[in-house]
C-alpha cells in the first residue's frame, strides 16, 4: 500500500506540472495542433545538423524538438502526457517508440515521408503551388510566410452538420448501412443485387433533424492560416516542399498535402548550372592583353577577387573552387563558379595607334 502511495503521489505530482515539451516548442498547453506542426518547423530548420555539421549544442536541441514533436503530435500521447507528464507515458502503457529524426523531418521538407499513415481514412487529394525565389535565397536559405484560406471543419459541430449530437439520427431509408440494395430479375432464376450509396442520407447512414447554426449544414467554414516555407540552401529549381497534411479539411478523410513546386526567377548576371555558377565578365582589350585584378560581389555580399597576369582570349573560362551554389543538404560543400570572359574591343583606332600597334606586335 506504500509503495502505491509513493507511486501515485509521484504521479500526481506531474499532472499539471510537466510542460517541457510544450517549453522545448516555445508553445502553450492550449496550443493548436497547427501550432505544434509550425512551431516544429521553424525550429527543426533552424537547428538541423545538416545546417550546423560540427555543432553538437545545436544537434542536441534538434533532437529535444523532434521528440517533443513525436509526442505532442500524437492526439493519444498528447493527452496522457497532459494529464501524468513523461512518467504517465510509461506508466499508463503507451511505450515511448523509436523514431527516426530525419524520417520526421523529411516528412515536412519534402524528402518522402515517414512511415505508413497511423489509420486508414482517405486522404485529400494534394495542391501543388509554384512558388517563385530567387538565386539569392537559395544561396542563403531563406523563410517565407504564406497567407493560407483553406476549408476547416465547421469548429461549432466539428464536421456533423448538425446543431448538437442529438440532433444527428439514424437514416430510417437504408436503416443506417448508407447504402441502399436493388433486386432484378435477370432471367429465370437469375436475380441480380446491385448495391449504392443511399440517396437520402448520401452514404452516410445518418440525417440530420437540425442543421448547425454556424454553417448551416455545410460541416465546413473557411480560415486563414499563416504558412511558413523553408527555403533551404541549394534547393534545385523545381523541388517541391511537401506541408503535409496542410490542405482543405473535409469530414471523413484526412486533409490533403500541400506542394510548393519552386521556380528561380532569372538572374541578372548569374546562371545556375546544376552547383555550379556560371558568370560573364567583360574586359577591355588591355586587359586582355596586360592582365587584370577584379572582383566579384557574390549573392551573399562577399566579395570573389581574380586575377590573370597572361594573355585572355575571348571565351577563355575561369574556374574558381568552391564559389558555386551550396549542395542541398550538404551545405558546406558547394560547386564551382566559372566566369566567361568578353573582350571589348574599341570601335575604330586612330592612325597613330594603328601605328603604334603595328611596331608593338611586329616584334612579338
Amino acid at each position: 500500500m506504500m509503495l502505491v502511495g509513493v507511486f501515485l503521489c509521484g504521479l500526481v505530482g506531474s499532472v499539471f506540472g510537466d510542460t517541457e515539451y510544450y517549453d522545448i516548442l516555445g508553445l502553450p498547453r492550449t496550443a493548436r495542433p497547427s501550432d505544434i506542426k509550425q512551431a516544429y518547423r521553424k525550429l527543426a530548420f533552424a537547428n538541423h545538423p545538416d545546417k550546423h555539421p560540427n555543432d553538437e549544442e545545436k544537434k542536441k536541441v534538434y533532437q529535444r524538438v523532434t521528440e517533443a514533436y513525436e509526442v505532442l503530435s500524437d492526439e493519444e500521447k498528447r493527452r496522457i502526457y497532459d494529464q501524468y507528464g513523461k512518467e504517465g507515458l510509461k506508466n499508463n502503457g503507451v511505450r515511448q517508440q523509436s523514431f527516426d529524426m530525419n524520417d520526421i523531418f523529411s516528412s515536412f521538407f519534402g524528402g518522402g515521408g515517414g512511415g505508413g499513415r497511423k489509420n486508414q481514412i482517405p486522404k485529400g487529394n494534394p495542391v501543388t503551388i509554384k512558388l517563385q525565389v530567387t538565386l539569392e535565397d537559395l544561396y542563403i536559405g531563406k523563410e517565407v510566410e504564406v497567407l493560407q484560406r483553406r476549408q476547416v471543419l465547421c469548429p461549432h459541430c466539428r464536421g456533423t452538420g448538425a446543431e448538437t449530437p442529438d440532433d444527428i439520427g439514424k437514416c430510417s431509408t437504408c436503416g443506417g448501412t448508407g447504402t441502399k440494395t436493388t433486386t432484378q430479375t435477370i432471367g429465370p432464376g437469375f436475380v441480380q443485387r446491385t448495391q449504392s450509396p443511399c440517396d437520402v442520407c448520401a452514404g452516410t447512414g445518418k440525417i440530420i433533424k437540425k442543421k448547425c447554426s454556424h454553417c448551416g449544414g455545410t460541416k465546413t467554414d473557411v480560415a486563414e492560416q499563416m504558412l511558413s516555407v523553408f527555403i533551404e540552401k541549394g534547393m534545385p529549381d523545381g523541388h517541391e516542399i511537401v506541408m503535409s497534411s496542410d490542405g482543405d479539411e473535409r469530414p471523413g478523410e484526412e486533409p490533403g498535402d500541400i506542394i510548393f513546386k519552386l521556380t528561380t526567377a532569372p538572374h541578372k548576371r548569374l546562371e545556375r548550372r546544376n552547383n555550379d555558377l556560371l558568370l560573364n565578365i567583360t574586359i577591355s582589350l588591355l586587359e586582355s592583353l596586360v592582365g587584370f585584378t577584379r572582383s566579384y560581389i557574390h549573392l551573399d555580399g562577399h566579395a570573389v577577387p581574380f586575377s590573370r597576369d597572361a594573355v585572355t582570349k575571348p571565351g577563355f573560362q575561369m574556374v574558381i573552387k568552391g564559389e558555386g551554389m551550396p549542395h542541398y543538404g550538404f551545405p558546406t560543400q558547394k560547386g564551382d563558379l566559372i566566369i566567361t570572359f568578353t573582350i571589348q574591343f574599341p570601335n575604330s583606332l586612330t592612325e597613330e595607334q594603328k601605328v603604334g600597334f603595328q611596331n608593338l606586335l611586329s616584334k612579338t
